[in-house]
């Protein structure tokens, strides 16, 4: 085999393999149907289609969207360069499967130098990740690997990936307040059908639990709802229990209960797969209601919760030493917030979504649920509300120099104001759930992150 069969055969199989690749590079469709999760953003990305023209062509004045709604992508044929005469080379070229944006470098937001129509003949120079540079039509420029083929090699069909175990369900007795307008769905995760909604201020029973959704009644109909629009207001213990002698207090008569790990989640019944909601710290001393089979209930805030006693010690008063504070939170929240983070890299994005559980992240469910689970605790809510609020501390300009763990806050991307963020892992490459998932972008090199930074808060 000589060297330039060898580099096209290897070409054509990376590029067979990527077939599956993300498809914001296909120039060729005509229309959209929206799914569940879709924003114009979303689309604009995925379609390679500016945000104002793609409200141009539907004549969209808002950014509102309806599941099933078809959008139209474009308003005329897209203009392409015809090619300069190529002979065709059987069984060993490499082609296009649909009209395909070569650029200027190797990434979705570099220029568009020609749109190569499908099944046109390239030439490979240079392969890059997703990426291959070749020659077409008299121009140099990337092309993505996903729509590229060549017919003497067969895509290799990719393994199917290994499920997560399902949440188990669990029976609960626990009285929730909505904190939103919030939909019921017929089962556990945003992809089923809509039963209901239940207004904001509704007073629900939750009588089961599968991961972060809670089976609830209301008006006659019952379905599951996200436990993150959802505030304690009582809870039932799972087993009959007998409560402490003594104040009912911190601790009873005899004893102080101290927090004896660096942070310890508070869950809605006894059980690990129970929703957690809330933290305590090491050296805090708990107001414990009552111990049974390896849990206490012990009161946080205005409601209670269970956390597990293995974590919590036993100090006979009168006799215990000032435990050592627990520092505030710093920056080493967010570095924690960080490794949590990093876990999850390559989930998609789940709109509503703050747990792993549900199969993904939006990008303030990241942040809810990576910071939470390092120790800070921070209520869940939405972009703008963390940068308007006093959660994470103050504002800090765009021009502040961040340091790993700093939130970054960006603004108009799928809406006017306040609309995304992520987590500093440098003081130019940040962390966060996008449209294609969760990854990396760096501000510097990427002008539509650039252009949209607001400023930067500082756990």
């Amino acid at each position: 085999m000589s060297p330039k069969s060898g580099l096209m055969y290897s070409f054509a199989a990376i590029a067979a393999v990527s077939i599956i690749a993300q498809a914001d590079e296909v120039a060729a469709a005509s229309s959209h149907v929206v799914r569940a999760g879709d924003t114009l953003w979303s689309i604009s990305q995925q379609h390679n289609v500016s945000l104002a023209n793609l409200k141009a062509y539907n004549n969209l004045n808002s950014d509102r969207l309806a599941i099933g709604q078809t959008l139209k992508l474009s308003g005329n044929a897209p203009t392409t360069v015809k090619p300069a005469a190529t002979p065709a080379t059987s069984g060993t070229g490499t082609v296009t499967t649909a009209a395909l944006n070569m650029r200027a470098a190797a990434g979705t937001w570099h220029q568009v130098l020609v749109t190569i129509p499908k099944g046109q003949t390239l030439t490979p120079i240079q392969t890059s990740g997703a990426w291959t540079k070749v020659s077409y039509g008299g121009k140099t420029g990337w092309v993505h690997n996903g729509y590229l083929t060549n017919s003497s090699v067969k895509p290799t069909t990719p393994s199917t990936p290994t499920k997560p175990a399902a949440p188990q369900e669990q029976s609960i007795n626990q009285s929730y307040v909505t904190t939103a307008n919030l939909n019921v769905r017929q089962g556990p995760g945003i992809g089923y059908a809509l039963v209901t909604s239940i207004p904001n201020g509704t007073t629900v029973k939750a009588t089961k639990q599968i991961g972060t959704w809670v089976y609830v009644t209301h008006n006659g109909k019952s379905g599951y709802v996200s436990t993150g629009y959802l505030k304690q207001t009582t809870t039932a213990p799972s087993a009959p229990v007998t409560p402490n002698a003594g104040d009912g207090g911190a601790g009873n008569e005899a004893f102080d209960y101290v927090v004896n790990t660096p942070s310890l989640n508070v869950r809605a019944s006894a059980s690990t797969s129970s929703a957690i909601i809330g933290s305590v710290k090491s050296g805090q001393t708990l107001r414990v209601v009552q111990t049974s089979n390896g849990w206490h209930q012990i009161y946080i805030g205005n409601t209670t919760g269970f956390v597990a006693a293995s974590y919590v010690k036993a100090v006979p008063k009168g006799s215990t030493v000032n435990p050592t504070p627990t520092p505030a939170p710093s920056q080493g929240a967010g570095i924690a917030a960080i490794a949590v983070a990093k876990k999850y890299v390559g989930t998609p994005y789940i709109w509503a979504s703050s747990n792993p559980a549900n199969g993904g992240f939006d990008c303030s469910g990241l942040i809810h649920y990576a910071f939470n689970q390092a120790g800070y605790n921070v209520p869940r809510t939405n972009v703008a509300t963390y940068w308007a609020g006093s959660y994470f501390g103050t504002q800090l300009s765009k021009t502040f120099v961040p340091q790993a763990g700093d939130l970054v806050f960006f603004e108009n991307t799928y809406t006017a104001g306040p609309s995304h963020m992520g987590i500093m892992i440098n003081a130019d490459t940040f962390i966060h759930a996008g449209t294609y998932g969760l990854g990396y972008n760096t501000i510097s090199k990427e002008p539509y992150w650039k252009s949209r930074v607001i400023g930067y808060k500082r756990p």
